[in-house]
């Protein structure tokens, strides 16, 4: 009976440990410097969400805080001053002019500065493309319409004439006039011509200590779109606001938030974020599009993938005191906020893969020829003491 052995030859012997060791250590440091990548990502990722986050929040602050500190004075002068006497709105026109023309032109943002009163009568002044002021009034001398005109002042230039209008049904008017205290109203559209989608700061004017009617600013609030695409531009990152209904207020991505017609947003809707003709914001809106926002209070980070590419993403609520709730959403991709560190990362590993075989290689061909005349020797000796002379 015979017996097979297998004998593991030297070079065999000594390679095999040292090919896995080599490599064991080479796992080890492309294991760590991937999870090192990773922690950098991960930091770099959050400051500068964070830093995006905050630049809106505060751009955002500001861009409210002037309208609404502007009609807080405004109906506290017109208040203090008696400026408005029932069916007879001409001093308060005099006024809002004045103060819109000397005072508030420099605030881009606000659109309209009007009055609504108790007994139904309105007078407020538009800001137009050229920068004019068009006077929008309603009490006994238009015979309880509401007229529009061309100019700042009464003129025979009528652009319309809206009939029947009642301020005190307006989205403006009625949450003021059960509260009585300063708010911002829900956005809503303007019943104007232009029909433009506006959010309005509003206040109580008192006269004698008895309610009278509420002062309101409108914003145009597409002019925030103009910020967050600058944003965009110098950062590469996409941005959004939405509502607590998940639709979109401003965004960084192009075209209107108002719809046209879609199989969510009926024409004249603000269309839900998740159907922002941006596919960042698309795909960012729509990985919270199942999240109650009435009772969401914490940023929201995750990250998903687009086109080969890895998004990182924010979404972080926005409270004012004076009654918004809205969410700011930002979302920047890996090649972005590294620029050409995971290129030179994935170079890295290969480069280190190829130089590793490389030396796995080169060993392999020094060992043979260092065990080759040992071998050769060890053969001999085998033969000799098989009695193969």
């Amino acid at each position: 009976m015979s017996t097979a052995k297998t004998q593991i030859t030297l070079r065999t012997a000594v390679l095999i440990p040292f090919v896995m060791i080599f490599l064991l250590a080479i796992g080890v440091i492309v294991y760590v410097q991937k999870q090192s990548y990773e922690e950098v990502v991960t930091d770099i990722s959050d400051k500068q969400l964070s830093v995006l986050t905050e630049s809106v929040y505060d751009h955002l602050n500001s861009y409210l805080r002037k309208p609404f500190t502007a009609v807080m004075t405004l109906a506290h002068n017109v208040s203090y001053h008696n400026l408005y006497h029932p069916h007879d709105t001409r001093d308060v026109q005099a006024y809002l002019l004045s103060a819109f023309q000397n005072l508030y032109r420099s605030i881009p943002q606000l659109d309209v500065i009007a009055f609504g009163s108790e007994t139904g009568d309105f007078a407020g002044f538009r800001r137009e493309i050229s920068d004019d002021y068009t006077l929008m009034v309603q009490d006994k001398y238009t015979d309880g319409k509401l007229i529009i005109y061309g100019t700042d002042h009464v003129s025979n230039d009528i652009r319309t004439v809206i009939t029947p209008y009642d301020p005190r049904t307006r989205p403006w008017y009625q949450p003021v006039a059960k509260d009585e205290k300063p708010m911002w109203s829900k956005i809503y559209t303007n019943a104007d011509e232009r029909q433009d989608i506006t959010l309005s700061a509003m206040t109580p004017v008192y006269e004698h200590q008895e309610f009278a009617g509420v002062l309101v600013t409108d914003i145009r609030i597409n002019t925030f779109n103009e910020f967050l695409r600058v944003i965009k531009k110098n950062t590469k990152a996409s941005v959004f606001i939405m509502d607590q209904e998940h639709r979109l207020v401003a965004h960084s991505g192009p075209g209107s938030v108002v719809s046209w017609g879609t199989k969510f947003s009926d024409k004249g809707q603000r269309l839900f974020a998740s159907e922002s003709a941006d596919p960042i914001i698309k795909i960012s809106a729509s990985r919270v599009r199942g999240f109650d926002l009435y009772h969401t209070d914490q940023p929201y980070t995750f990250e998903f993938d687009h086109s080969g590419q890895r998004i990182f993403s924010r979404i972080t609520p926005y409270y004012d005191p004076n009654g918004l709730t809205w969410f700011i959403g930002t979302s920047i991709s890996e090649s972005d906020l590294l620029g050409l560190l995971p290129k030179s990362q994935e170079k890295s590993w290969i480069v280190g893969i190829v130089v590793s075989l490389f030396g796995i290689g080169f060993s392999w061909v020094i060992f043979e020829r260092v065990t080759r005349p040992i071998n050769a020797t060890a053969d001999a000796a085998q033969h000799l003491a098989n009695g193969d002379w």
